[in-house]
């Protein structure tokens, strides 16, 4: 957990907003390889707050470009939601468009296939799964059972590592 994402994260005793990373040193073939896991639970009250958070993690993946990086949780907002203006949350989307990660691409054509929020009736794709470019989504689906108040999202997800 990184206390620098508390810089403007309602605490409220129901439910809290976080970064929790864990850094591993992968071995492969004798060599050590960085990667590092991220669960993300951005603000969901305030939108000011949940895109200073984005630019903040957007910064964070901006370091060591050569691990392998799974950034994964709830972003509380809906990527390609943005009106005619260019008024909307970019929230979630400035990550998705991060040089140094990537998704599973049919989310974008088909966000309603993979809405996770409310678990009853889902219509809001905001919770998902991103990782580096160094590896691929190869399998992805949004799980239907309820577990909270959002459906979970599943991932397989292939490592590639130079010969």
């Amino acid at each position: 957990w990184d206390p620098l994402m508390n810089f403007n994260i309602l605490r409220r005793k129901d439910e809290r907003k976080s970064f929790l990373s864990c850094e591993i040193e992968y071995q492969h073939e004798g060599e050590k390889i960085p990667f590092s896991l991220k669960g993300i639970h951005l603000e969901n009250a305030d939108q000011e707050h949940r895109q200073r958070q984005a630019k903040y993690l957007s910064l964070r993946l901006n370091r060591r470009t050569d691990s392998y990086k799974i950034m994964a949780g709830d972003f509380n907002a809906e990527p390609w939601k943005n009106d005619q203006k260019g008024n909307g949350d970019d929230s979630l989307e400035r990550l998705l468009q991060h040089p140094e990660m990537g998704y599973w691409k049919d989310i974008k054509d088909n966000p309603e296939k993979y809405a996770t929020y409310p678990s009853e009736s889902p219509d809001k794709l905001i919770d998902t799964i991103l990782v580096s470019k160094q590896m691929e989504i190869i399998n992805y689906f949004v799980h239907p059972k309820k577990v909270s108040d959002h459906l979970a999202v599943v991932a397989d997800i292939k490592i590639h590592i130079p010969t």
